[in-house]
């Protein structure tokens, strides 16, 4: 008969010795461990269960990207590997799923890397006003060896890098008019993520920031205390909020990858052999993810536009030039070294 035993704090020596086949110990960790007694009696391989969670529903991208995670988890470990998906929030904001992954409250975090920069500074680099070509420009970063040499660091921060997810870019949508020019932008109020760099391309751009979280903006702009938001598409539309805000402004400034990672007291309880399951579950992940985010943008874009959301472009130079230097000029070099903006310019041969 199955029994299940979440790691909490060090056990009594007598408690050990009566459960030691089916608990684990370790303070501050939500992984879940079940012992199988087979019809001998004897106990079969322990069962972990991880909780993972996100922000946005159970229909996005991110959502999809894990469930995909979790079946070649389960599948490829016998059993042995399950993944609990915890989606809208139910785990906390970004900002919470990371700091809860560090503490070892939550097993698996997902969120943008703009939030991962206040944990890591070093992840600042990838939200530079354009920084990147285009999507291709990002994956062949983020899969590279520059991508996963900042995945790696994460361990000092007591978190595990697994991958990066695909979110898009950062477009700016409000409910005061359409933006066909820099100078429509100014003087709105648009809702940031809580991260320096967007705070100064908002200000570059002559828009009043204010960062909140992402469950705090849907209403605020229901109730007309700021006048949009910066979000890529996919997370516009399966929250809905471009049913309260109908002007999008593409300007492809931002790339917004997602991080992927583990709590590193999860991590550590984990046996090597499921380990590099789950590093491998994560490449299955990203594959499935980034083409479902990809391939539906457009659809995405279409049934938003049918629905009343009026579509404009930015003039990348003219946005490109009012942004760039300012904003590039309070973190390079001071916080992103020059080298490591020459070393991603660079991979795309620009």
């Amino acid at each position: 008969m199955k029994f299940k035993v979440w790691i909490a704090s060090s056990l009594c020596g007598a408690l050990l010795l009566t459960m030691l086949a089916g608990c684990g110990s370790g303070a501050g960790t939500n992984i879940s461990q079940e012992t199988t007694p087979a019809n001998n009696g004897e106990e079969q391989d322990e069962v972990y269960v991880l909780r993972a969670g996100h922000v946005l529903n159970e229909e996005g991208a991110y959502h999809k990207g894990l469930e995909a995670m979790g079946e070649y988890m389960e599948e490829t470990s016998g059993g042995r590997l399950v993944l609990e998906i915890y989606a809208n929030s139910q785990l906390g904001d970004e900002r919470a799923l990371f700091e809860g992954a560090q503490l070892g409250t939550v097993d698996i975090a997902c969120g943008a890397s703009s939030v991962r920069a206040n944990f890591d500074p070093s992840f600042t680099i990838f939200d530079l006003p354009y920084l990147f070509d285009d999507r291709e420009h990002a994956f062949q970063v983020l899969d590279g060896e520059f991508g996963q040499s900042k995945l790696e660091g994460l361990t000092q921060y007591d978190m595990v890098g697994l991958c990066y997810f695909d979110t898009g870019f950062f477009e700016i949508l409000n409910s005061a008019r359409p933006i066909n020019s820099l100078e429509d932008a100014r003087g709105l109020t648009i809702r940031t993520v809580e991260n320096s760099v967007f705070i100064a391309y908002m200000n570059a751009l002559g828009i009043n920031p204010n960062p909140m979280a992402w469950t705090d903006a849907y209403v605020a702009m229901q109730n007309g205390t700021i006048d949009g938001t910066c979000n890529p598409i996919g997370p516009i539309y399966n929250t809905g909020v471009y049913e309260v805000c109908q002007n999008l402004c593409i300007a492809e400034a931002i790339y917004g990858p997602i991080c992927v990672v583990m709590s590193k007291a999860t991590w550590d309880r984990l046996p090597e052999d499921l380990q590099q399951i789950v590093k491998d579950a994560a490449k299955v992940g990203v594959e499935v993810e980034r083409e479902l985010n990809v391939n539906n943008e457009e659809a995405l874009l279409a049934e938003m536009q049918q629905a009343g959301l009026q579509v404009t472009y930015a003039d990348k130079d003219e946005f490109r030039e009012a942004c760039v230097d300012e904003v590039y000029a309070q973190f390079v070099p001071s916080v992103v070294p020059s080298e490591d903006v020459e070393a991603i310019r660079a991979t795309s041969g620009g």
